[in-house]
């Protein structure tokens, strides 16, 4: 399986996948924190890193999108000061699976994950 962890921090996704023993291959991340992209590379070695998820043009192919939470809305160390942060992360997904080329049926299961998912937010 192919996996591309958006905003990835230290590769959490990452780690998940290897402590349950489910093979995968990580082609890319969009990581834009230069010590979370230090530790990535300490923890799982040397990532593509694309960079800022907002100049990503194209992503390369892969069967699993995954991404971080970013805490600095609710964390005491980010001041709980993210300014809708989270929302920015949303749009900026939003935007890379319009920009993405995908088969009809991939969309409908991306549109039925996200719906999912945001029910519960």
């Amino acid at each position: 399986m192919k996996v591309i962890e958006l905003f990835a921090g230290i590769g959490s996704q990452h780690q998940a996948l290897k402590n349950l023993h489910i093979e995968h291959e990580v082609v890319a991340i969009s990581e834009i924190d230069k010590y979370a992209v230090q530790s990535y590379t300490a923890l799982h070695g040397q990532p593509n890193n694309l960079g800022d998820i907002t100049k990503i043009q194209e992503l390369p192919n892969a069967d699993l999108w995954t991404y971080s939470f970013p805490c600095q809305d609710i964390s005491v160390a980010g001041k709980q000061a993210g300014n809708g942060i989270v929302v920015n992360v949303l749009e900026a997904i939003f935007r890379q699976l319009f920009l993405t080329e995908t088969k009809e049926h991939e969309i409908n299961s991306a549109e039925y994950a996200v719906n999912n998912q945001m029910r519960f937010l």
